[in-house]
């Protein structure tokens, strides 16, 4: 009762102003909310490796009670858009990739984001996938120059494995098999 008779004085300030707050709730009922996935886990992502967080990540990544799998995730993150009223995206990063071994990020495959690909149809949300450039587990040695160059290959062969999932994950989500 409060809320509404608080919603009931804001809208007829707005109006003064010659806002439509009705016209404004239902425009932002067709843009999709993002929730990115680090929110859940503290940007630890299910890569199977032994590495630490690098790459000036200023998380830990142990906070108490963060999903430790993507089934974890994905149910947390359904909890949380229940609250959220019009569509909704989720953002993940490609070290959120499913796997049973380690798998280099340039060598990312539309399999291992079935999981994700499948919540995101039933559930009816948006999915974005990006590549992640930070905390990577592949030692790159050598001079400088040489590392540039090392890791620029990485990155673009991970830039065009992510752009050619996101295709798929967007276009014909029936071609992610397991």
């Amino acid at each position: 009762m409060k809320t509404q008779k608080g919603y009931e004085l804001a809208k007829e300030w707005y109006a003064q102003y010659g806002v439509d707050t009705e016209a404004a709730i239902e425009a932002c009922e067709s843009i999709p909310i993002s929730l990115h996935c680090w929110q859940g886990d503290d940007i630890t992502g299910y890569e199977k490796t032994n590495c630490a967080l690098t790459g000036g990540i200023q998380v830990i990544g142990d906070y108490p009670g963060k999903a430790k799998t993507a089934d974890q995730l994905r149910n947390d993150m359904s909890f949380a858009f229940g609250f959220v009223p019009g569509k909704k995206k989720v953002n993940i990063h490609a070290i959120y990739a499913e796997t049973d071994r380690f798998v280099d990020r340039d060598a990312i495959r539309p399999e291992h984001f079935k999981g994700w690909a499948d919540w995101a149809v039933e559930n009816g949300f948006g999915l974005d996938l990006n590549p992640t450039f930070f905390h990577i587990p592949k030692p790159i040695m050598g001079r400088f120059r040489q590392q540039m160059k090392i890791f620029a290959a990485f990155g673009l062969n991970m830039i065009y494995g992510v752009v050619k999932l996101v295709a798929i994950l967007h276009h014909e989500p029936d071609k992610i098999v397991s």
